[in-house]
């Protein structure tokens, strides 16, 4: 599908088109509409892209799996405007549907994670993040995204031995998986984490060499910048 390799490579607002072109031959096509609306909220536009996820609940979705992956859809998007009652309100309504799909399952599991995480309840975020990895989602994208945020709940409780744990299995996973979605965000990130342990711990050569390759993945990484002139 052309709108979905044109969303994958990052052409949001190309992908909307196909997908808005798409609907008009079948404007009854819940996936196109969620993609639809995966590439609006990945392009800022929240407002259209709530409309369309609760205009799905009008064609009544095929089967639990795919009424999860909407509540999914709209929990992350007020996630993302920090409209924190309505979001753990839809991932939980999500999580009771109790998808069969393991990824499904774990990626509910990561987004009330990471609710929990930026309201600073440190101990839900643990128990739902741990439980998505005891689920053992197929995608091994999704494994790593749960180290990662793993990785940022302990940093955040500054448990240095810990994030460096997630953040390592991270860089490692990242290592060998060619088909990693958002590889350079993740590594480039676990890099620069490992690189402040690091630096912490007064290894100033191994703080640099997560620096450096933590630009080689995101190169306009401010702080890896003023991070690797201080070592």
């Amino acid at each position: 599908m052309l709108a979905k390799f044109l969303e994958d490579i990052g052409r949001f607002n190309k992908a909307s088109l196909e997908y808005k072109e798409i609907l008009k031959e079948e404007p009854k096509h819940t996936f196109a509409i969620l993609f639809l609306a995966n590439t609006l909220f990945r392009e800022g536009k929240f407002k259209e892209a709530e409309k369309e996820l609760k205009r799905t609940f009008s064609l009544e979705p095929p089967n639990k799996n795919t009424k999860a992956n909407i509540l999914l859809a709209l929990g992350n998007l007020y996630l993302q405007q920090q409209r924190y009652k309505e979001a753990e309100a839809k991932l939980s309504e999500a999580f009771s549907l109790e998808p069969p799909n393991k990824n499904t399952k774990a990626n509910i599991l990561i987004s009330l994670g990471n609710l929990y995480l930026q309201q600073q309840k440190h101990k839900e975020a643990e128990e739902r993040l741990n439980e998505a990895l005891s689920i053992e989602p197929q995608d091994k994208n999704i494994i790593i995204s749960i180290h990662y945020a793993l990785g940022s709940l302990y940093r955040r409780k500054g448990d240095l031995e810990k994030t460096k744990e997630r953040f390592e299995e991270v860089v490692k996973s990242a290592g060998v998986i060619k088909s990693l979605v958002n590889k350079n965000r993740f590594a480039g990130g676990a890099h620069f984490h490992l690189g402040t342990i690091y630096q912490r711990m007064g290894e100033n050569k191994k703080a640099n060499y997560h620096f450096k390759e933590c630009l080689r993945l995101i190169p306009d990484h401010r702080k890896a910048k003023e991070n690797l002139g201080e070592t």
